[in-house]
């Protein structure tokens, strides 16, 4: 029945992200791609890649929970749920330019939430997400087990009250320099200036790593 959904949850989940923030043209300029007319449009992986995180699921290839979801894929205007393999392609032109275009686009809706306030408490987070569990999937993420896996720890502002993320920075799986995590505060602190005016208070905190 294409009128039945069995994420009837996501709907309006996907529907404020596509009409209020925009995220489908946002990452349609984030992408850039002008290449050869594809089957999967890269900017419709990225935010069906943004959609699956958000129902919960850790990896990709789960193609029996949504290969036949009539209106999830409606919605999400793909003709079928990717495989694993067109997530990894999709992801692979997101160049240091599109990165860095997707940097600000996430601070931009950081701020969005935020607001106009008087005094911001910025919670700075350098630590990857661990996961110990034996579950199927429990192991899949930024920061993959093995000797020939790419490592993620990505540095991420947030604010304290809502957790609004107001600069996130992309990196390697290499410890955290100092001048690394000085460049990264700078920034912070000049975006929030920037943002929200020189009188805003700021106030720096992180774990004992930082």
């Amino acid at each position: 029945d294409d009128t039945l959904t069995q994420f009837a949850g996501a709907v309006p989940l996907i529907g404020f992200m596509s009409k209020e923030l925009r995220l489908v043209s946002r990452l349609r300029r984030v992408v850039h791609y002008r290449g050869r007319r594809r089957r999967y449009a890269v900017h419709l992986v990225l935010f069906a890649f943004v959609v699956g995180a958000l129902l919960g699921i850790r990896r990709m290839d789960h193609l029996g929970w949504l290969k036949d979801d009539v209106v999830l894929l409606k919605w999400l205007r793909l003709p079928s749920w990717p495989v694993r393999k067109v997530f990894s392609q999709g992801l692979r032109h997101l160049n240091e330019a599109g990165r860095l275009r997707l940097e600000r686009l996430v601070s931009e809706l950081g701020f969005r939430h935020l607001g106009a306030v008087e005094s911001v408490v910025i919670d700075i987070d350098g630590t990857a997400i661990t996961d110990n569990g034996k579950a199927e999937g429990s192991k899949f993420g930024h920061c993959g087990k093995g000797r020939n896996r790419r490592r993620h720890y990505p540095l991420v502002a947030s604010a304290a009250e809502g957790r609004a993320i107001l600069a996130a920075k992309y990196r390697g799986g290499g410890n955290v320099t100092g001048k690394e995590l000085l460049a990264f505060v700078q920034l912070v602190v000049r975006r929030v200036r920037d943002r929200l005016g020189a009188d805003c208070a700021i106030f720096i905190r992180g774990d004992s790593a930082m």
